[in-house]
């Protein structure tokens, strides 16, 4: 049991050269297909393909960039114009804030003022802290106040409004009192600044003042008390 020994060597069949390369030619074409098979994923371009691909990239780029510059965002109109006098946006400027009180009679009803100077609506961050700067110096006359040619009607509307206001406040500090939380949170810093548990103590406030808070009825009851007390402390009689 067990193989077979091999024929003698002078019995074997004999092989030509070209019949070697045949066999290792159909071996090494064996092996590559094998390994060709084993790789995942697809294969690399090669040095012609990806400059092909380089080159489109580049021309989608640059077609992109010129789509976009066509296409730029531009600002419309309404956006750019400040808005005239008498518009409605007029009356939502910040800069002309009108009081929060009760308004009546002619007043209320009174125009805004018109103001020449439209360049707060387009004014950039560099060109407002400028402003400013000439406002506190005194080189520019403040955005928000009346110019010289404001209308006459205007004028004598603001100026009769402000009068009308003045008389109301003059008439209230005269005839009517102070209102309940004026009173009241005036007492009550009264009472917090005054309080001796928050400071040292004072004989003028804690001890002088206190006396001078004291009639005379006051003072003979708190006498009357005082000579009784030598009776609460003597020896008590049962009989």
């Amino acid at each position: 049991m067990g193989p077979y020994m091999p024929a003698p060597i002078d019995q074997m069949p004999s092989r030509g050269p070209n019949e070697d390369d045949d066999t290792k030619g159909e071996t090494n074409q064996d092996e590559d297909d094998s390994s060709s098979d084993d790789e995942i994923g697809p294969s690399l371009p090669g040095a012609r393909g990806s400059a092909a691909d380089e080159e489109a990239a580049a021309q989608r780029r640059l077609a992109s960039r010129v789509q976009t510059a066509e296409d730029k965002i531009t600002r419309d109109e309404w956006m750019l114009v400040p808005p005239e006098h008498g518009d409605w946006t007029s009356k939502v400027d910040p800069t002309k804030i009108r009081s929060r009180k009760f308004q009546t009679g002619k007043g209320a009803r009174a125009p805004t003022a018109k103001s020449g100077d439209n360049s707060l609506w387009m004014e950039t961050a560099a060109d407002k802290a400028k402003r400013v700067a000439d406002e506190v110096m005194g080189v520019r006359r403040p955005a928000n106040e009346t110019g010289e040619d404001e209308d006459p009607k205007a004028k004598a509307a603001r100026i009769e409004a402000q009068e009308t206001q003045r008389r109301i406040d003059e008439y209230n500090t005269k005839n009517r009192g102070k209102s309940l939380m004026d009173e009241h949170s005036k007492s009550k810093d009264r009472k917090e600044e005054d309080d001796p548990s928050k400071r040292a103590f004072d004989r003028e406030k804690d001890i002088v003042g206190s006396s001078k808070k004291i009639g005379l009825q006051q003072k003979k009851q708190m006498l009357e008390r005082a000579a009784d007390f030598g009776s609460r402390f003597s020896k008590g009689n049962y009989l």
